[in-house]
């Protein structure tokens, strides 16, 4: 009997410390993964193809990269992502330059379009050639070269050049290839610059979380100044020589030169999608409202699906009027030249023109 009661103590204090075990070391039941709720995009459909009709015409022939147009001519350039360069025609589109650089990232137009700067390799550190329309030539930047825009008159280039020891902005003289230190020691990171007027250049920050701000230096006088308000979210797009969009903190304002409003925006605009003329202001606007998922939207995890609005810029304070219904359209680098809207769309990566009636 004393036997049989001793093995029972002994399997009682086995279960109670299998138990005390299973309590103390057992893995915690997984939560199920949940996938955050966007409610405004339940019903948004991705757009596959563009419906090409009197309204929309098809610019290029195949995929590319980026766009440009001269101005003088109103001719539509453009290259794809092997490098190769055409003149976009109504039928069969021109290859007038092979460039053969690989990896090609970026173009940056000159104000005239007779000039286009060429980025290219790795994402986080580009390097920089110049291939002149008008010449059809092209012309290899120093490797030191980061950042670069093109001066008002075309004739030289601000840059940014790093070295192992030094981060200097530069003026670079495309005719004689000499550089000339403007800044020195220039540690300011994530910066986007813009040579606008032969006076003044510009200086905003990269989209982020942080607060950023648009600053303006001025070339005669060497000073810096900050002409916009702190805010966090900011996007711009300098859309002439006298007037800058701006989308930050799900606000749009298109100010001057100055920084001071000129226009504000019932809804979340994005700058990329927005050309101006003299008396317009047109946007994409995708139908709907993309203001909480700008950051997916700018690393292209989806598409929006674009409708044409203007603004009259002579009746300041009415609101942006649709003009154009469209399917399959998420419009990017939007121009304007005369009566006609030139865009590339991000669905197929090909270039589009719409006629303003």
């Amino acid at each position: 009997m004393r036997k049989f009661l001793i093995v029972i103590i002994i399997v009682v204090v086995v279960l109670i410390l299998g138990a005390i075990f299973l309590v103390i070391f057992r893995k915690a039941p997984v939560p199920e993964a949940r996938i955050p709720e966007f409610p405004e995009y339940e019903k948004m459909a991705t757009p596959t193809k563009a419906l090409v009709s009197a309204d929309l015409s098809l610019i290029s022939d195949s995929e590319i990269l980026d766009y440009w147009v001269t101005k003088d001519t109103q001719e539509v350039f453009y290259i794809n992502k092997a490098g190769q360069i055409f003149k976009a025609n109504l039928g069969k589109d021109n290859l007038i330059y092979e460039t053969n650089l690989n990896n090609l990232r970026k173009i940056i137009p000159s104000p005239s379009g007779s000039q286009v700067l060429l980025g290219f390799g790795k994402p986080w550190e580009l390097q920089f050639s110049v291939y002149n329309l008008a010449k059809n030539e092209f012309i290899p930047l120093p490797l030191e070269i980061k950042q670069a825009v093109f001066s008002p008159d075309e004739k030289k280039l601000l840059v940014l050049v790093k070295t192992e020891t030094s981060s200097n902005l530069e003026i670079f003289d495309l005719t004689d290839k000499t550089s000339k230190v403007l800044i020195k020691d220039f540690a300011l990171k994530d910066l986007n610059f813009n040579w606008l007027t032969s006076e003044y250049i510009y200086f905003y920050g990269k989209p982020s979380s942080i607060a950023e701000a648009i600053w303006r230096y001025d070339l005669k006088n060497k000073k810096l100044s900050q002409i916009t308000p702190e805010e966090p979210e900011l996007l711009v797009k300098f859309l002439s020589s006298s007037s800058i969009l701006k989308s930050q903190n799900k606000k749009t304002r298109l100010i001057n030169l100055d920084g001071e409003i000129v226009g504000s925006f019932d809804y979340y605009i994005l700058p990329q999608k927005c050309g101006i003329s003299d008396n317009l202001l047109c946007c994409f606007v995708p139908k709907t409202s993309i203001k909480n998922r700008v950051e997916s939207y700018l690393k292209q995890e989806f598409y929006s699906d674009d409708n044409l609005h203007c603004f009259d810029l002579k009746k300041i304070g009415k609101k942006m009027e649709l003009v154009k219904s469209f399917s399959g359209i998420d419009a990017s680098n939007v121009t304007i030249l005369g009566e006609t809207i030139y865009f590339k769309n991000r669905v197929d990566s090909k270039i589009y023109s719409t006629k303003l009636d």
